[in-house]
Order: C-alpha cells, then sequence, then structure tokens
C-alpha cells in the first residue's frame, strides 16, 4: 500500500468550480456557505485542488469564498483573483497560493488557517491585502512575495513560524494614515521571527509612511535627513561618503583661511583628526 492510497483524490476543476459557483449562488438568499460547508463536513480532510484555475473570467469572478470551510488541504497555486474575498474563511489543511496574483483587493479578514500557509514565489497583490484579526495556526511563508500597498496583519494570531525573507512592498504609492501602523505590525513579525533585514527594511517603511500623518512641519526635516545621510541606517556606504566630503570641505576651508600654499595637506589632516579623534596620533595633532 502506498503512503497517500488510502487519501481520498483531491476535488479539483470543474467540480470543485462547480461546487464554489454553487455556494455562490445561494449566497443570494443569505446561504452562500452552506452547500459548500455542508459537503465539506461530510468529507472531512478531503483536499481541493484550484492550481492554475482563473477566477477572473465571467464565469468564475461571481465565486466568494467568504465563510467557506476548507476540509483538508487546498491549493491556489497560480491561480488569478478578482477581488478575492475569504473573510472568516477556515482552512483545515495547508493553504497553498504560490504565485498566484490578485489583481484587486484580498480579503483574508478573520480568517483561519489550521495548517501551513505558503503566500510565497513571487505571489503577486495588485492592491490591498487584508489579513487583520486572522489565526495562523500552522507556520506561513510570505517569501519573496509582492505587496502594491502594504498588507494588515493587525490583530492576527500567529502560533508558528512566520518567513517575511524577501517581502517587498511598493512604498511609491501614496500612503494612507493607518500604514505606518501596519509596517510596525510586520516590523514587530520580523523582530519575532530573528529577521534583522527585513525588520529594518519594515522600521524605513514606517518612518517614510508618517510622513505627514504621524510626522509633521519641522519633524519631517530628521525624518528626511535620516534617509538622506544612511537609509535609514542600512547604509554604510552613505554615511562614509558624507563623512568624507565632510572631511574635505572643513579642511580647505581651514587652509584657505590661513592663506598660505602648502596648507591643503595640514587642513586635510587637522580636519579628520577632529572628525576621528581615535585614530593613532590624533591627540598630538590636536595638541
Amino acid at each position: 500500500m502506498t503512503e497517500n492510497e488510502d487519501e481520498p483524490e483531491a476535488l479539483s476543476g470543474e467540480e470543485a468550480l462547480a461546487r464554489a459557483r454553487k455556494g455562490e449562488a445561494l449566497a443570494r438568499a443569505r446561504k452562500r456557505k452552506d452547500a459548500w460547508n455542508a459537503w465539506a463536513e461530510e468529507n472531512p480532510g478531503q483536499a481541493v485542488d484550484f492550481k492554475n484555475v482563473d477566477f477572473t473570467t465571467e464565469e468564475n469572478n461571481a465565486i466568494s469564498f467568504d465563510h467557506f470551510i476548507f476540509p483538508g488541504d487546498v491549493d491556489f497555486s497560480e491561480a488569478k483573483f478578482p477581488e478575492a474575498h475569504f473573510y472568516k474563511a477556515i482552512f483545515k489543511g495547508s493553504a497553498k497560493f504560490k504565485k498566484a496574483t490578485f489583481k484587486d483587493d484580498a480579503w483574508f479578514t478573520l480568517a483561519t488557517f489550521a495548517g501551513p500557509i505558503w503566500f510565497d514565489d513571487e505571489v503577486t497583490f495588485m492592491k490591498r491585502a487584508a489579513f487583520g484579526g486572522g489565526t495562523f495556526t500552522g507556520p506561513l511563508s510570505l517569501v519573496d512575495s509582492r505587496f502594491s500597498t502594504v498588507p494588515d496583519f493587525r490583530r492576527t494570531d500567529f502560533q508558528k513560524h512566520v518567513t517575511l525573507y524577501g517581502i517587498k512592498v511598493d512604498s511609491k504609492y501614496a500612503t494612507e494614515p493607518q500604514d505606518a501602523d501596519m509596517y510596525r505590525r510586520l516590523k514587530e513579525l520580523a523582530f519575532d521571527a530573528r529577521d534583522h533585514d527585513q525588520a529594518q527594511y519594515f522600521f524605513a517603511c514606517e518612518l517614510k509612511a508618517k510622513r505627514p500623518h504621524e510626522t509633521r512641519s519641522w519633524a519631517l526635516v530628521p525624518n528626511y535627513l535620516y534617509e538622506l545621510t544612511s537609509d535609514f541606517g542600512r547604509s554604510l556606504g552613505l554615511p562614509v561618503f558624507f563623512l568624507v566630503i565632510t572631511c574635505f570641505f572643513f579642511g580647505l576651508a581651514y587652509a584657505a583661511g590661513f592663506g598660505k600654499t602648502g596648507m591643503g595637506i595640514t587642513g586635510l589632516l587637522y580636519s579628520a583628526t577632529l572628525l576621528l579623534p581615535f585614530l593613532p596620533g590624533s591627540r598630538d595633532r590636536l595638541d
């Protein structure tokens, strides 16, 4: 007997879509989830395969998975979604959204994930992605995921590890007042995951998102200077560059103040001594 011989074959293709459409048809009578969930209760552990399904087509774009119960593993890898609805959905097995594309808002608010979850392999969220209030019992992978706006993971309950490596958020878009708070939550998750690089990235995004909602008026000056001179503490090259420029500027200014030839090197040495007093011989030159 093979390892998976006694497992039911995954519900896939037109059969899975037909059940999803049936649930959507009942939505007009406020019983959208009943048909699907009744089937789910009768088939515990049943896997469902929506891999490569295009939910943007006319026959599929009305399907909503709000309140749906997925009794086993479900695979939405490489699927294409219009506005995606998974409000209060329950995933009792693993959930794969590898390389999926969400062309409009994606609503996973208050969803429950009992198994491992994969939103990775360059899964793309082209508009809002809301996971607020969700429960993640299994580990979550967001490796190399792409977000057009900051995803909302506030008020979420994570009971296993969250992998945030390679997340990118398009910060060119105008920020909303709550964006900084969403970045703070992502920064917290990165700290918990011991991912220092991503924590720094989300910290930088948070400081930019605070303009001009939380950071206003003269407080914007140090905010912009921090970005200009060190990329919010993430760059070593920028502070070294400005240190060298400062050394040359004040060294030459010092030499020009004496109005004598041959003072250029002396001025640069004196400037370097003041900027870097820990160098060997600095105390002698200052004296």
